[in-house]
């Protein structure tokens, strides 16, 4: 019937919205560990050069 398409259709659309927000939201974790890193091996070599190029 067209209730129960127009159900499954709202019920698909949050669903694609709700995986959409997922994966953003792993993005931007991914993100964020990656800048971590990046941070991290910056001030690790900006030591062992002894701080002379920032």
């Amino acid at each position: 019937t067209a209730f129960s398409d127009a159900i499954m259709t709202v019920l698909y659309a949050r669903d694609e919205d709700y995986q959409r927000q997922k994966q953003e939201r792993g993005l931007k974790e991914t993100e964020w560990e990656m800048t971590k890193k990046q941070r991290q091996h910056q001030t690790r070599n900006r030591h062992e050069d002894g701080g002379m190029h920032l």
